[in-house]
């Protein structure tokens, strides 16, 4: 772990109000990690459920290219040959793991390709089956791509160059050696090019699919979607001090040794520092770094920047459904719970969205911090009645009774301003060189 003056130099300075978007980099782009598919940044002067909005989309929300084999109604990998050790359930299951390379899914025809792995084993030997055995036909234009096309959907692993194993083929008679002898090695070499009359096959077509990590984790475009608080360097030192106060004093009251100040410093690295992060005039968290990897399709940078646009069309359209009056979408009745209070029923959204509006809609229309004349709520609050239920309802109270004030004073202007928000947040990315460097690389 760093220490305190290294983790100084990095950090935004307390006394100055921080940029939302800082410290963009690859921290491993000079060992394993060639292609930069792994970045770290910190956000700052956001609330907390901003940062995990952001992530949960991330997870679920933003698309990809794939194969759907669940359920086995809409599997869209077809076996139909299958010499392999393996039954056509996992050999479905296996394709559907493996992500196709396709950086920018709304502009991908998923009904113009067929993909199709067909192959015939004539030897004494196993042979593997990876992705670099499929092809690949446009049913538009009656052909089939070129093996470099094919490759840009299937590519090899950057590091070992290896492609991904999906089965393996074995000859009709093989038995495997559990010898290491020269003999059944020589005897291996020499029959290794030899034909047999009974050959092997494997065969698949497969039909491609856009979808997110909501239906499967397969989908979802990350290996790695997760925020930390940032430790504030000079409250760490702070702390440090009061720590080893703290053990000191302990010491002298339990009549033993003290342990020596490398020993303390070690102990507070490892159990203490992590609770000293930035904080605002609330005592809240406001400062997280952000831990981002693809899993190689899409930058890591870009899928940021497409949960936060993602995240404003759920805003815009709250704010249209209501405006609209548009019940199928969200559902408007007076509350049976808290007098004078309006409930909002929103179908097809989750946490990610009642969290986001009720904590910010509470900061800045109902916190008593605020002066009187702009705490306009009363209550707000949200609840989703059960995990599988693909709703949640909100719960508000403002001064006023009248629903059209409601809406025009509070709803409309708050989710706004949330917007506004994620709207800076998106132009202080697309203006770093990093992001630009990653929007060049899936043109």
């Amino acid at each position: 772990m760093a220490s305190a003056s290294a983790s100084a130099s990095a950090q935004p300075k307390r006394q100055q109000k921080p940029q939302h978007l800082t410290n963009i980099r690859y921290p491993h782009a000079k060992t394993w990690d060639k292609h930069s598919t792994y970045t770290e940044f910190e956000m700052a002067n956001i609330h907390f459920s901003m940062a995990n909005a952001i992530r949960r989309v991330i997870l679920a929300q933003v698309k990809t290219v794939g194969f759907r084999t669940e359920p086995y109604s809409a599997n869209q990998v077809d076996v139909k040959l299958n010499d392999s050790p393996l039954h056509n359930q996992i050999i479905a299951h296996r394709v559907g793991m493996i992500p196709v390379n396709v950086a920018n899914p709304d502009k991908f025809d998923i009904a113009d390709y067929v993909f199709t792995i067909n192959v015939v084993n004539d030897t004494n030997a196993s042979r593997m089956i990876t992705t670099e055995d499929f092809t690949i036909k446009q049913i538009s234009t009656n052909r089939s791509l070129d093996k470099k096309d094919v490759k840009r959907f299937f590519p090899p692993d950057p590091i070992t160059g290896d492609y991904i194993v999906i089965t393996k083929l074995r000859p009709k008679y093989f038995t495997p050696a559990k010898t290491h002898s020269k003999e059944v090695i020589d005897e291996m070499r020499t029959t290794y090019t030899k034909t047999v009359d009974e050959k092997t096959q494997f065969h698949l077509e497969a039909k491609a699919c856009i979808s997110n990590g909501a239906e499967n984790a397969r989908f979802s475009p990350v290996a790695c979607a997760a925020y930390i608080n940032t430790v504030d360097p000079e409250r760490a030192v702070d702390g440090l001090k009061s720590y080893i106060d703290t053990q000191n004093e302990v010491a002298k009251l339990g009549n033993y040794t003290t342990p020596p100040i490398e020993i303390l410093n070690r102990r507070f690295e490892l159990t203490e520092r992590a609770r000293y992060f930035y904080i605002n005039e609330k005592g809240d968290p406001n400062v997280f770094t952000f831990k981002l990897e693809t899993v190689g399709v899409i930058p890591p940078l870009v899928i940021f920047h497409r949960a936060i646009e993602i995240i404003k069309g759920k805003l815009l359209n709250f704010i249209g459904n209501i405006v609209a009056k548009n019940e199928n979408e969200v559902a408007v009745t007076v509350s049976s719970q808290i007098e004078g209070a309006w409930e909002i029923k929103v179908h097809n959204e989750d946490d990610t969205l009642g969290n986001l509006i009720q904590s910010h809609l509470c900061l800045m229309y109902a916190d008593f911090t605020l002066p009187k004349e702009q705490r306009l709520l009363n209550y707000i609050g949200y609840k989703k009645p059960h995990p599988l239920e693909p709703h949640v309802i909100f719960q508000i109270k403002g001064l006023t009774e009248s629903w059209d004030e409601l809406v025009t004073m509070v709803i409309k202007p708050g989710c706004s301003e949330i917007v506004k928000l994620l709207n800076k947040i998106q132009n202080e990315m697309e203006g770093t060189p990093a992001f630009v460097s990653e929007m060049k690389s899936i043109i």
